[in-house]
């Protein structure tokens, strides 16, 4: 009876499993919710990029390099919105993600005199976040690079980005070089994505006290069900 107890769970199990057509619909409605959030998201950011080029608030950040090393005093400005759209045979053109972009500029500079081990390291780290930077290689007696000086100038792009993933239901926000030098990324189920989410996104983007991260939750971590903020929390 062992094998056909087993042939029967496994009949039950089928039988009540999702069609490929409701797997389909269902992957759908998430396409559909993520595109409806990131449409709500590309009007946002376009209408706040536009009002902070005119109001030109007075933004200021500093970041840490290394150690004790900051660029310090930039100031925000040159804001833009960015989409970021894909087509496909099976859907007209859809969008991936939307952005917000600025510059932050300041005066001073940072130089740097590694080994060239450790400069290799901190050039691909300014790659990485597109940080500006000049370097100069010096050599030993013998002709081969022993160390390198690095110089790094005062203007850091910064960008948030909302993407979503229509298989799940997840969004996901990037604030790059906005808190802190790098990424900072949340994750938010599509549902989440309100006008109180993007009022807590403006006031990221403008360095005043937020909810994103009490809202969010690492990218890799579960989000509860029952979690949703609410209007005017």
């Amino acid at each position: 009876m062992g094998l056909l107890d087993d042939l029967k769970k496994q009949a039950e199990a089928k039988l009540h499993a999702p069609s490929g057509a409701e797997r389909e619909a269902t992957k759908n409605g998430y396409f559909q919710q993520v595109q409806g959030a990131l449409k709500q998201a590309s009007v946002f950011f376009a209408e706040l990029a536009e009002s902070l080029n005119v109001v030109q608030p007075d933004v200021r950040r500093q970041f840490y390099i290394e150690g004790s090393s900051k660029l310090s005093n930039l100031r925000q400005g040159d804001y833009n919105a960015r989409d970021n759209r894909h087509s496909n045979s099976y859907s007209a053109e859809y969008l991936v993600d939307v952005s917000l972009r600025f510059i932050l500029l300041g005066n001073d500079t940072l130089t740097f005199d590694k080994e060239t081990r450790q400069a290799n390291m901190m050039k691909e780290y300014l790659w990485a976040y597109s940080l500006p930077f000049e370097h100069r290689d010096v050599r030993d007696d013998k002709g081969r690079i022993s160390r390198s000086i690095i110089t790094i100038s005062s203007k850091v792009p910064a960008s948030v980005t909302l993407s979503g993933d229509a298989d799940t239901g997840i969004t996901q926000l990037v604030l790059r070089n906005v808190e802190l030098l790098g990424d900072v990324k949340q994750a938010f189920d599509v549902s989440h994505i309100t006008p109180d989410f993007f009022e807590e996104v403006a006031k990221a983007v403008l360095a005043q006290p937020n909810r994103l991260r009490e809202w969010g939750r690492p990218p890799d971590a579960p989000l509860p069900v029952s979690f949703a903020p609410t209007h005017g929390a």
